[in-house]
């Protein structure tokens, strides 16, 4: 027995020894990773040792760290950028690495490469060069149209910005614009994304493996950052469309040192409008516009710490204002009737970035979050009878709020060259106010006035949560993700204990080919209460209560990548997802106008989908852009809901296809070519004998097949006829001597497919309504 213990204590000092002299033989490099020409940092770049034994990414501030052997050399890459090479690096050290941009005339655009880029299964990425040449409504650029072109991402209605993924809603998408969550991403009743793209840094959606420190939601997290800003140079852009004007700028406030970043978009569609409005309203006054803005400001303390400060401030009015004096049936009388709907969004965050070593890196963030709708209607109408002045008043006001506060904290550790593990703690406070109604009425001179609170029910919440994630390189083919978040949502006096674990493996099959496999359990504490599709601004977000659990989700994924020389990515992916108390209107309920808790509205109940997603995308030359195709089931079950049976979600939409193409002519023109093919949208029909007419009246009546059935029994039984749509784009470009100059021209629904928006029930049948015919738009860009 001694002598056991005699072997054991010398083998574990020899090993101590040895991990000495290999250690003495390594060195740690940490750094940071920019862009040459712009100072903004790159999201995603790959620092690798020539050798090919260790990796590291740049995380969202453009920060890496790895370690390197003494003999080794550093090399830094990313897609349409040109590498860097660095050696006679000797000792543990921090370096900042400027990329170059590779010379445009190559045609490239920055489609991030499958291999190259992605690190976790169902990960996709796009940049704001990818951004801003995708074709796009009236010009507006939009990072989340731009996603509905990639598998697995679908739009929710025609020309809307709202995406459902892998079967999920869009309120269970955890939107992030600098850490900080969204709660309400659409301008125009969701026509326009709050987000302008003149802003975006970069953008990365997560739809299988949702990293542990994202939590919150159940289907995916979208993380948009924005520009940091140029800290030597003065640098903007400026653009005039049809409908809104933009403007960027940014600089440096302490040169090297500090720089700030200021973007604003405002329309005029109320300026240009009211003309036509006024004439064919009959002297009503119609009023719309909406606005953002974007702020930004970080300081370089030192090699060590950095300090960000981001604001973002959107809103969107709509106003009409009627008066009317006439005469009804001999009788003077004279009616004022105003309307008013008010939302927005408002979010400001403090980041502090500490590095304590070149293995360690945190960041320590206070963020605030906020939405507000408020929607009021009112009229005043009054008239003469028998000598007597009567009058009639009625107001009714609809107000509704989220207001998040949040604490986080997050470290990430390099244990080994090929060991390392992140954990964070974070504390969320929620303050809602689902829906405050007040009604007013005062009718004719003998009624006694009337005032109603209908649904004030406001409510706190809070959550409270933990991660940790190992991320480990057993050999240089094979990286694992092993992850666990425990949450506890607290909601009046009600615990919910939540624990979620986050598995990730990807393996290098041999240079070209990589499987990844993933497994993710997910949870939401929060829900959205909506009627429709639309994703419109009176929608209410709610917690989750006594009565009313979190909802779970259970997703497996399996994924293959391949690389045809480096030149072309095929990817494939199939994914299976399960997901319980899910919560849905019951049948005839809704939350408006009703003097009763939106608990008694709903009820709770399951779902599960499935689907396979294909994208083959080609990077490089002339001519590039993808291809994406995603087959999805997405099905529902409720107690009561549909008499209990198992019915299709309202976005399952079984084909999903996109083309999307880029060509660059030379320096001076680039077009662009989106074209979209998918099974229509779904809705429920009530009548027993449904009948669908076709109609060429009125340009704006949408075709449809005709046909009849008895589908009404079923919930969402009814599918569509096919959607497609075609978009197109130009772009001029000319350098000046002080500044660039860029024409955009386009066309949304080339060929002037009439989608239906909605359906309407007519004397001759169901008509699809369609609102999007062809759409041009034009703009003037400058850059200096």
């Amino acid at each position: 027995m001694q002598r056991i213990r005699t072997f054991i204590v010398l083998a574990f000092l020899l090993f101590l020894v040895a991990l000495r002299l290999v250690n003495a033989q390594q060195i740690n490099v940490n750094g940071y990773i920019y862009d040459l020409q712009t100072n903004e940092c790159l999201i995603g770049a790959t620092a690798l040792s020539v050798n090919g034994k260790t990796a590291s990414y740049s995380n969202n501030y453009g920060y890496f760290s790895l370690t390197l052997t003494c003999a080794d050399t550093l090399k830094v890459l990313f897609v349409g950028y040109n590498p860097v090479v660095t050696n006679g690096l000797r000792n543990d050290t921090t370096i900042f690495v400027y990329l170059l941009p590779r010379v445009a005339v190559l045609g490239e655009v920055t489609v991030v490469s499958q291999q190259q880029r992605q690190e976790f299964a169902g990960e996709a990425y796009l940049s704001s060069n990818e951004i801003a040449k995708i074709p796009a409504i009236l010009g507006e650029k939009d990072v989340l149209k731009s996603f509905q072109t990639l598998p697995g991402i679908q739009g929710t209605a025609e020309g809307t910005s709202g995406i459902a993924v892998r079967g999920g809603s869009p309120d269970q998408n955890l939107i992030l614009l600098d850490g900080i969550p969204v709660y309400n991403v659409n301008h125009l009743f969701g026509v326009f994304s709050v987000f302008n793209d003149d802003a975006i840094n970069s953008a990365s959606l997560h739809k299988a493996y949702l990293a542990p420190e994202f939590g919150g939601r159940l289907s995916s997290v979208l993380n948009i950052t924005t520009k940091e800003g140029n800290n030597e140079k003065l640098h903007g852009k400026a653009s005039i469309g049809l409908i809104s004007s933009k403007l960027m700028i940014d600089g440096p406030v302490i040169k090297n040192k500090s720089s700030f970043l200021l973007s604003a978009r405002r329309t005029y569609i109320d300026l240009l409008a009211r003309p036509f409005i006024k004439s064919m309203a009959d002297g009503a006054l119609v009023a719309y516009h909406f606005y953002d803005i974007n702020a930004k400001y970080n300081h370089k303390l030192n090699d060590k710490n950095r300090l960000f400060i981001s604001y973002y401030s959107g809103q969107d009015k709509y106003h009409s204002n009627y008066n009317e004096t006439d005469k009804y049936n001999g009788r003077d009388y004279s009616l004022q009737a105003d309307d008013q709907l008010y939302w927005g969004n408002k979010t400001g965050s403090i980041r502090w970035n500490w590095i304590p070593n070149q293995k360690v890196f945190s960041n320590v963030s206070l963020s605030a979050s906020g939405y507000k709708l408020e929607n009021s209607s009112s009229y005043y109408l009054e008239y003469i009878e028998s000598s007597e002045t009567l009058t009639e008043e009625n107001s009714t006001r609809t107000s509704s709020e989220i207001f998040d506060l949040s604490v986080k904290s997050n470290m990430q550790i390099l244990l080994l060259s090929n060991f390392s593990i992140k954990g964070g703690l974070n504390f969320s406070h929620y303050q809602f106010v689902p829906s405050g109604i007040a009604t007013s009425l005062s009718a004719l001179s003998n009624f006694t006035s009337g005032n109603y609170n209908i649904m004030t029910e406001q409510t706190s919440a809070n959550q409270y949560s933990t991660y940790f994630e190992f991320q480990f390189l057993p050999i240089n083919s094979v990286i694992m993700n092993m992850g666990l978040r425990a949450a506890l949502f607290e909601t009046q006096q009600t615990l919910y204990p939540l624990l979620e674990p986050r598995v990730n493996f990807a393996f290098d099959l041999n240079k070209y080919n990589t499987l990844k496999l993933s497994y993710c359990k997910t949870s939401q504490g929060l829900q959205l209460l909506t009627t429709s599709t639309l994703g419109l601004p009176t929608d209410l977000w709610v917690p989750s209560m006594p009565t009313i659990k979190p909802s779970v989700a259970n997703q497996f994924s399996i994924g293959w990548y391949h690389s045809v020389f480096g030149k072309i990515d095929i990817s494939l992916a199939a994914y299976m997802k399960t997901m319980q108390n899910l919560v849905e209107f019951k049948d005839g309920a809704s939350y408006l106008y009703e003097d009763q808790s939106w608990t008694a509205k709903v009820e709770q109940g399951n779902g599960h989908a499935y689907g396979a997603e294909l994208m083959v995308k080609k990077s490089m030359g002339k001519f590039n852009g993808w291809i994406s195709y995603t087959y999805s089931r997405s099905l529902r079950q409720f107690p009561t809901i549909n008499s209990g049976n198992q019915f299709p979600y309202k976005y399952d939409r079984p084909h999903y296809l996109n083309l999307v193409m880029f060509y660059r002519k030379n320096e001076k023109i680039d077009y662009g070519f989106n074209w979209v093919f998918s099974s229509g949208s779904r809705t429920t029909l009530i009548n027993e004998n449904y009948k669908l007419a076709v109609s060429e009246y009125d340009y704006f009546v949408g075709r449809s097949h005709s046909g009849s059935g008895n589908y009404y029994h079923q919930r969402n039984g009814i599918q569509l006829p096919f959607y497609h749509r075609l978009d197109l784009s130009v772009n001029f470009h000319k350098e000046k001597t002080k500044y660039k100059r860029t024409w955009s021209m386009g066309l949304y629904n080339a060929y002037w497919k009439k989608n239906p928006w909605y359906i309407q029930s007519t004397s001759d049948g169901y008509l699809g309504i369609s609102l999007l015919p062809i759409v041009p738009n034009v703009s003037y860009h400058i850059e200096f």
